[in-house]
């Protein structure tokens, strides 16, 4: 009866760990956010700032929007951030994908803009 005891006690013990060692993983690996989510949030947060300096009410509001689009919040954000300035790497690869995302929004602004010059000739 005892060594059945043991045996529960082990068993549990063994998959209790497992299941810790496991989701430690899954946490390191759902920490890292990829340079590409950073940039737009980056960019998404600049062009927020341009367009509502004046209002911060506003801007508060537009720049929790941002996290939540993103599924991260400011701390990580400019933990993240910090990171970069450390690898030369990692920050020209970010300051590329930001500048690629703003032109894409750019873009994406001139052909809402052709469009809606056409409809009002």
């Amino acid at each position: 009866m005892k060594q059945v005891n043991v045996i529960k006690k082990i068993f549990i013990l063994i998959f209790v760990s497992t299941v810790v060692f496991v989701n430690s993983g899954c946490e390191s690996k759902s920490d890292k956010v990829p340079a590409e989510k950073i940039a737009k949030v980056y960019v998404d947060l600049l062009v927020t700032k341009e367009l509502h300096r004046n209002n911060p009410d506003t801007l508060d509001v537009l720049e929790k929007d941002i996290f939540a689009r993103y599924g991260i919040d400011s701390s990580y954000y400019k933990k993240t951030l910090e990171s970069f300035k450390d690898d030369k790497a990692k920050w020209d690869e970010f300051f590329k994908i930001a500048k690629s995302y703003l032109d894409s929004l750019r873009k994406d602004l001139t052909k809402q803009n052709s469009v809606q010059n056409k409809k009002k000739n």
